[in-house]
């Protein structure tokens, strides 16, 4: 599946909060991001057929894109433990954004970030996030991370809504 969002960064920050108010930013980001499986409102297409021809095209199932952020940072507040902690849902006290439909480790994504031309500033903000995969390797002097979300609420991408609501 090809990408419907695609940025390059060279100097970002990168926060993931909970529902009680922790958070956890990496700093200094250089790397890429990707958000994959974005349709209109977030939204299959339900097509009705009759005999092969189609007589309708209705808003469908919810459709979860996937977001994929990878690089080095220079910077992180606390350790990778307290940042593994909080997107797996295992701090102390968390709270998950998706507390009053289920309880599933979820998380809020707050990326924003300098474009690889340098002139353009780029934002990822999308709400209700599961975290399918996340890696991260403390080094000298870059530390790395690799983070795969579904965002299950509202997503925005360089400050256009994409998905309104839950």
């Amino acid at each position: 599946m090809s990408s419907a969002y695609v940025g390059n960064a060279v100097d970002g920050q990168l926060t993931v909060s909970d529902d009680s108010g922790k958070s956890y930013t990496f700093f200094g980001f250089m790397g890429d991001a990707s958000v994959t499986g974005l349709l209109p409102d977030g939204r299959q297409a339900a097509v009705g057929e009759v005999r092969g021809a189609v007589i309708s095209v209705r808003k469908g199932a919810r459709a979860f894109p996937e977001i994929t952020i990878n690089g080095a940072c220079r910077r992180i507040i606390g350790d990778a433990t307290e940042a593994k902690a909080l997107l797996l849902g295992l701090a102390s006290g968390f709270t998950s954004t998706v507390a009053d439909i289920g309880d599933y480790a979820a998380v809020d994504l707050d990326f924003s970030y300098v474009g690889a031309t340098g002139d353009t500033t780029r934002h990822i903000l999308a709400q209700d996030c599961i975290v399918t995969a996340f890696d991260f390797t403390e080094g000298d002097p870059m530390n790395t991370v690799a983070i795969t979300l579904q965002c299950l609420g509202p997503m925005t991408l360089d400050g256009t809504t994409y998905i309104a609501a839950r």
